[in-house]
């Protein structure tokens, strides 16, 4: 499990340290955000992926419209395919290690 974690935090400042941050959370290289840049740095030291990808739709986005709006000039890219926080967190490769 050390290995792993020196491989993945070795990964994830790698390449990726001098992007933005990605508000519009895409899946390119152009910026990034949080998640994706959990499961990229996993899946480059793994080879394996990370959680499951969702499109926007499928989430409960409607109480975040107006910010979604306003983020994609008045757009609901519901489309759009991402990776959460919570998909990350339920990863079935995950293993749990402090609970309050």
């Amino acid at each position: 499990m050390v290995g792993l974690a020196l491989r993945f935090g070795a990964c994830s400042s790698g390449g990726y340290a001098d992007r933005p941050y990605d508000i519009h959370c895409d899946l390119d290289d152009q910026a990034i955000y949080c998640s994706e840049l959990i499961c990229k740095a996993f899946e480059r030291s793994t080879g394996e992926k990370l959680g499951k990808l969702q499109k926007i739709g499928e989430l409960k986005w409607q109480a975040h419209a107006p910010v979604i709006r306003e983020i994609e000039g008045g757009r609901l890219p519901l489309e759009r395919v991402m990776i959460t926080p919570r998909s990350v967190t339920e990863a079935s490769q995950l293993t749990k290690v402090f609970e309050q």
